[in-house]
């Protein structure tokens, strides 16, 4: 076991560093800002007693709001990478380092200020000669805070596709894979464990230095990094945290499971193998909105979307047509409305599976969706939480059957299946493609309202990215029919029981197709 454990960090070791350094970055830069808003700040409110408490408020309901929700309300203005990120830690980080700030500088003696009032000490002088070398221990108690904080934060960045240990996390939930969230989880606790330390010793030495005996001693070392920190954000903000796309690289996406995973992996490894374009993976992206605002903001180039999902959800259509119809409709649409063009379809209808254990369904005899409004008072249904608010989701399904069930689960869409087999939900809306369905015993019942739109696989691409490389399409339609329901189960079952990898299972397809 231990072996084993070791081997796979050994594989992944390179993937980790890089992950460990995105995490320092994002902690690092939004720490830095967050000390160059908040410590000025803190010192102006020590001034403007009239503003402290109302400022305060502001702050303190920031440091309120859902991490995610932040990061959701940022995508609209700032899209999806890093930026957003970096400005919902910084947000963050304010509290502690404002209230702090503020604590330092009105905690130093009465008879302290008294004496430098005596002496001629303008305000300023005061400020940068007593009261901040005075106050700093305090201030960098904040920072450590913020500090602390922040490394936990950052690993709810990977939603929006900033990077760092999180994306171990997400992934590892989404292929119920317990040592990839060890991966994430473990090095992102440690990484908090170290700043913390380093952190503390600084403090430590601050109030060392700070004694009776030596506090009347200003340390200009103490303040006058501040200016220099400016510089470095400025700069890492400027140069190293942006979404500019680097000359001829696509930029290919994902949603945050399994099947988009490998979809997402045999585009790049085509476009890689078969043309001299650079890819670059932007994974793990969550709902469609996401994917689809970052499309539309350039943000990505190309990624798998389900014909149904476009037509409902982004198009807002309600009527259930044939899979053609459908393809047609949101092809066309998409190209008028938002100049993103699908092309051919991969070949699997990956819908949506109302899903029971087979134990259950023998012992009901049931084998549709119809035949559990009898018992859909004492069930409970579970599902991921995308399906509750979608058109083509819940509130639709239960108007379409005209029943309800006794009570929701909702859940990660990894987390479902195994609640099911434990028993702790009777019926779960899973994927029809899912390879745990067969793995964990459980029959899709059949949709005899037909409810459910058709969900053909496609790849979703820009147009500008069309009429720059052609070659694209002509590569990327290699893959049209190429894979149908059962195959995609196959690869859906070979990452979530068999541990392998969306790029190993990728790989090994394309080359049982001799595309690679």
């Amino acid at each position: 076991m231990i072996t084993e454990l070791f081997s796979f960090i050994n594989e992944r070791s390179g993937e980790l560093l890089d992950k460990v350094l995105q995490h320092l970055l994002l902690t690092g830069v939004s720490t830095a800002a967050a000390i160059l808003i908040g410590v000025p700040v803190g010192i102006w409110l020590t001034r403007q007693q009239r503003f402290k408490h109302v400022v305060m408020a502001v702050i303190s309901i920031l440091q309120t709001i859902p991490s995610l929700a932040m990061l959701a309300f940022l995508l609209p203005f700032f899209g999806i990478g890093a930026l957003p990120a970096l400005l919902a830690l910084t947000l963050y980080a304010l509290l502690p380092i404002v209230r702090n700030t503020i604590t330092a500088l009105e905690g130093v003696p009465a008879d302290i200020i008294e004496a430098t009032n005596a002496l001629g000490f303008t305000s300023r002088q005061r400020l940068l000669k007593v009261e901040l070398p005075l106050g700093l221990p305090v201030i960098v108690a904040g920072i450590r805070t913020a500090a602390v904080i922040g490394v936990g934060i950052a690993t709810l960045a990977a939603f929006i596709g900033a990077g760092g240990l999180g994306d171990f996390i997400i992934r590892g939930l989404a292929v119920s894979n317990t040592r990839l969230i060890l991966l994430g989880a473990v090095p992102a606790a440690l990484l908090a464990l170290l700043l913390d330390f380093v952190i503390h010793r600084i403090e430590q030495r601050m109030i060392t230095r700070n004694t009776p005996v030596t506090r009347a001693r200003p340390h200009k070392w103490a303040w006058k990094w501040l200016p220099a920190g400016a510089a470095v954000v400025l700069l890492v903000m400027l140069f190293g945290v942006n979404n500019r796309q680097p000359a001829d690289t696509i930029r290919i996406g994902s949603k945050n499971f399994t099947e988009q995973f490998i979809l997402g992996e045999l585009m790049a490894q085509m476009l890689e193998a078969h043309t001299e374009l650079q890819v670059e993976r932007k994974f793990n992206l969550g709902s469609i909105t996401i994917c689809h605002q970052a499309m539309l903001n350039d943000e990505l180039d190309i990624y798998p979307e389900y014909t149904g999902t476009g037509y409902r959800v982004i198009l807002n259509r309600q009527q259930t047509l044939s899979p053609e119809q459908t393809y047609t409709l949101v092809k066309q649409d998409y190209r008028d409305q938002f100049n993103i063009e699908w092309l051919e379809p991969f070949g699997f209808d990956d819908t949506y599976a109302i899903a029971v254990r087979q134990s259950f369904a023998d012992q009901h005899g049931i084998s549709s969706i119809s035949e559990l409004s009898p018992l859909a008072d004492d069930l409970t249904i579970g599902f991921a939480s995308e399906f509750y608010e979608r058109a083509d989701g819940y509130p639709g399904f239960i108007q379409a059957y005209g029943f309800d069930f006794g009570n929701t689960a909702e859940m990660d869409l990894s987390l479902l299946y195994q609640a099911a087999l434990n028993g702790d939900v009777d019926v779960v809306s899973g994927n029809s493609t899912d390879g745990r369905i067969p793995a964990f015993n459980l029959t899709v019942l059949h949709d005899d309202k037909g409810f459910f739109p058709p969900y053909y696989a496609a790849p979703l691409i820009r147009q500008e990215i069309l009429n720059k490389y052609p070659e694209v399409a002509e590569v990327l339609s290699r893959l049209a029919g190429l894979i149908d329901e059962q195959q995609m189960q196959l690869l859906n079952y070979a990452v979530d029981q068999e541990g392998q990898s969306a790029y190993a299972v990728a790989d090994s397809f394309l080359r049982n197709k001799n595309l690679k």
